[in-house]
């Protein structure tokens, strides 16, 4: 899990247990992934962008603040990605990364340590430490769908005057599925009615 996941998203118990695991996972989730006609029209795409999560470092102490085991904080499953989508001004871009773990009950060990009500102040004091100096960051849990997490993440860059990027995820799950969905952009936060239909979209298709 690369630490935005790990600070935006969550797991979500999977309506459908074991079952889902199933059948070829990794094929469920290229044809459950967003694509261009999901989003409004003008919008264009780049290539996906992926930081990873082999070299996050803080892992342990992440773990260790939301009282689970770093493994499920640490772990790194296979993923597939949809292009980065991005609006006409460039000023909104939404991505969906879908990854496959295990199995279902690993998926909600991992909902278990995501989903706590530690995680937001964890992942806050995290994110400080990293960029200790250089300006802000607040996580916050939002208000969701039943079964779905969603977190939203805004920093501030001291050396850009205070200017900086509005983050939102929405995470869900189904059997050893985890559908990560990304919204990014500067000033506002994403036009709520987006992140509803996206969300839709995903739920529909897992």
């Amino acid at each position: 899990m690369s630490v935005a996941v790990v600070a935006l998203g969550g797991m979500a118990t999977p309506a459908s247990g074991e079952a889902a695991a199933s059948g070829n996972p990794s094929a469920q989730a290229r044809h459950a992934l967003i694509v261009r006609s999901d989003l409004p029209a003008g919008w264009t795409t780049t290539p996906s962008i992926n930081p990873g999560s082999a070299n996050f470092t803080g892992a342990p102490q992440l773990a260790s603040c939301i009282g689970v085991p770093t493994q499920l904080i640490a772990n790194t499953p296979p993923e597939v990605d949809s292009p980065r989508f991005q609006d006409k001004g460039a000023a909104l871009a939404v991505q969906d990364t879908i990854s496959v773990y295990p199995s279902a009950r690993f998926a909600r060990q991992e909902f278990a340590a995501i989903s706590s009500n530690k995680t937001p102040g964890c992942i806050s004091a995290l994110l400080q430490d990293v960029g200790a100096g250089t300006g802000s960051t607040t996580v916050r849990r939002l208000t969701s769908p039943k079964g779905t997490a969603a977190f939203t993440v805004d920093t501030t860059v001291q050396s850009a005057g205070g200017a900086g990027t509005h983050l939102e995820l929405v995470y869900l799950t189904e059997g050893q599925l985890g559908d990560a969905i990304t919204l990014v952009g500067a000033g506002p936060p994403p036009p709520t009615a987006l992140a509803r239909h996206l969300l839709a979209v995903a739920k529909s298709r897992l």
